[in-house]
């Protein structure tokens, strides 16, 4: 009993608070409480066995593609980078209009559940989700509410409504979540570094030897042996008897968080026996048994809401889980993008903790919260703002939505108009450990902007393998430490080029491992954002850079931002002759369609001020085509382009 509520006691201790990052009191990063800024998420589920046959479609096209006579005269290496490169162009992987821009998309049919309420429902339960959509902070969540239950002796876990469903009629409202139970949470990586050091180590006997973050659970201030480690190999009996008495929920933090494709497969199949051996249904039905009539598997009847017993969740990325899933008629809930009752709820919560935290000694309650309302309130108008859809694409991600109330809170309660500004300080937000790496602000653009266009260019899922994306950092890194790139020392790429690229994707969070062996941006806007920094990185080279793409579409948003770079950092002469330039720019399409001045037209939300004499010249060049009804002015929709562009100019 002293060990179990020791045990709990650290679950809580570690599990109850979160960072705020971008903030400080008194030189320091503040904690909140989880329990004030956690809001509840909802995901779409996913039959089994469609990731099944989708898995078992892969296989076989990756067969045929190591059929191919031309596989067997490539090394070992040059295999692995074409097979990386194969999967990171394949349809089968999520486009990052589809992930991050759902809105343009035609509307789906799917089952969407809070996320909550899956875990209620679905005893083996993964759940998939990009970097920054809120995996972690669930599981932690889910811990620290089981861990306070089993200690305080209740029956059932109760959570408040308003951590089920934001837009809950009555959030104080007490949830069910289910039969309280001894909570366990483990990160996968943790688990998988302790394998490679023992091959035949099984997950049930790691359990209890786990740390978190790198700490060790130890007793609490208020027992007599503060600060001591717990006995793990106490820790784990007592695990393996609530699972015995099937009390015990798993939470495996990180599926996907691996660096080797070795490592990966055993630690899938160590989950996998630990399922067949450990989470069973209280009648005995297990997900990976062999049924001679698979149809009639009842075992969501019995759901851990309402027959207890253990249960397993399990989070990951979602772009590598589908390389290598786990079998079995697990349910897959993929988490679906922050609804607008979530934002208004993070948004509410965020501002009260920060202005909580952040009081003077002689600010009453009253005051406070009167003050982080009204933040609350501009930041929520900003976000939902129609004429700025940009922030909204943002703001459904939890971790950008938290970087666009920090940069809200930090510039007086309002967001920059111009949407390049918005980027460049929520970058700004994000680098503050970019000091770590020895380079400033200015090079880690000059070397992120050309890795994002060229992603831009060749890869529509966003993905890029690992050994092309260090490759294309290796010039840049040099240059940056004023090396000859043709000349580099036999170590540059362990003493430099992987450094930066862990401090990029462990601490800055920008550039994130999406599966096995690929990166790509946190998320679309920010790719956005980096190429047009290529774009413009040579006031000389950007209109000719621009025009080049000019007839992609996918470059339509990377030109815009670089032509509001441009506008942001030239005196008004220099930003007239910028805007001439490119409306004067050569276009075999001149005659039919007036490209360069819709483009300076559309570019127009993203400048501070447009020089009068290009509006002019633009509304000129404009009216001509609408009014050539034997040219353009035939096509209605082309018209309806160019009236949308004149109202812009108004």
């Amino acid at each position: 009993a002293d060990l179990q509520a020791a045990y709990l006691d650290w679950l809580q201790r570690v599990h109850s608070r979160l960072e705020l990052r971008g903030i400080r009191v008194h030189g320091q990063l503040p904690t909140v409480p989880l329990d004030r800024v956690f809001v509840a998420l909802k995901g779409e589920r996913t039959e089994s066995s469609e990731i099944a046959a989708s898995r078992v479609l892969l296989e076989e096209e990756l067969r045929a593609l190591e059929q191919d006579p031309r596989w067997h005269t490539l090394s070992d290496v040059e295999r692995r980078l074409m097979r990386t490169r194969w999967i990171a162009h394949h349809p089968y992987m999520p486009s990052l209009l589809e992930r991050d821009r759902p809105a343009v998309l035609a509307e789906r049919k799917v089952e969407v559940l809070n996320l909550a309420e899956a875990f209620r429902k679905y005893r083996w339960l993964v759940i998939l989700g990009d970097p920054g959509s809120g995996k972690t902070t669930l599981a932690r969540w889910l811990a620290l509410h089981l861990a306070q239950a089993y200690a305080r002796g209740e029956a059932r876990v109760k959570v408040r409504a308003a951590h089920v469903d934001p837009a809950a009629p009555d959030p104080e409202a007490l949830i069910d979540l289910g039969a309280a139970r001894f909570p366990v949470l483990v990160r996968v990586a943790d688990f998988a570094e302790a394998l490679a050091k023992q091959p035949n180590l099984t997950l049930i006997e790691y359990l209890g030897h786990h740390p978190w973050q790198g700490e060790k659970p130890t007793y609490g201030r208020n027992h007599p042996r503060q600060g001591e480690p717990l006995s793990p190999t106490d820790l784990n009996a007592l695990i393996r008897a609530r699972l015995r008495e099937g009390k015990a929920v798993i939470l495996l933090d990180g599926l996907d968080e691996l660096t080797e494709r070795s490592s990966r497969e055993a630690v899938v199949r160590a989950v996998e026996a630990f399922i067949r051996d450990c989470i069973s249904t209280p009648a005995g039905l297990n997900p990976l048994d062999d049924l001679p009539q698979p149809w009639r598997w009842e075992a969501e009847r019995e759901t851990p809401a309402e027959s207890g017993g253990n249960q397993i969740v399990i989070t990951s990325r979602i772009a590598n889980y589908h390389l290598y899933p786990l079998n079995g008629r697990l349910t897959h809930v993929t988490i679906e993008p922050m609804g607008r009752a979530a934002i208004d709820r993070f948004c509410e919560r965020w501002t009260l903790a920060v202005h909580q935290l952040t009081a003077r000694p002689d600010e009453s309650e009253s005051e406070i919260e009167n003050r982080a309302r009204q933040e609350a309130e501009s930041l929520q108008r900003a976000i939902h703002d129609p004429n700025r859809p940009g922030i909204a694409e943002m703001a459904s991600n939890p971790l950008l939505l938290t970087i666009l109330a920090l940069v809200h809170h930090n510039t007086q309660a309002r967001l920059p108009e111009q949407r390049i500004r918005l980027y460049q300080i929520a970058v700004e937000n994000l680098v503050e450990v970019w000091r770590d790496t020895g380079l400033r602000e200015d090079e880690v653009i000059n070397i992120l902007a050309p890795v994002a266009a060229h992603i831009h260019t060749r890869y529509a899922t966003g993905l890029i393998p690992e050994l092309e994306l260090k490759n294309l950092l290796r010039e840049p890194l040099a240059r940056a430490r004023g090396l000859d790139a043709q000349h580099l020392p036999p170590n540059f790429e362990t003493e430099v080029v992987e450094p930066f690229l862990r401090t990029v994707r462990d601490q800055v969070g920008l550039l994130a491992a999406r599966g096995d062996e690929y990166y790509g941006f946190l998320h679309l806007t920010f790719q956005e954002y980096f190429a047009a920094r290529y774009l413009a990185g040579d006031p000389t080279q950007a209109i000719e850079r621009i025009v080049a793409q000019r007839d992609d579409p996918r470059w339509r948003e990377p030109i815009l931002l670089a032509l509001g770079f441009l506008a942001l950092n030239q005196e008004s002469a220099a930003r007239e002759r910028l805007l001439t330039h490119l409306l004067e720019t050569s276009d075999p399409l001149a005659d039919l369609l007036p490209r360069n001045a819709l483009l300076v037209a559309s570019a127009l939300p993203e400048f501070v001020e447009m020089p009068h004499r290009i509006v002019e010249q633009v509304t000129r060049r404009l009216l001509i085509a609408y009014a050539d009804r034997e040219g353009i002015g035939r096509f209605e929709h082309l018209r309806e382009q160019i009236e949308r562009a004149l109202a812009r100019l108004r």
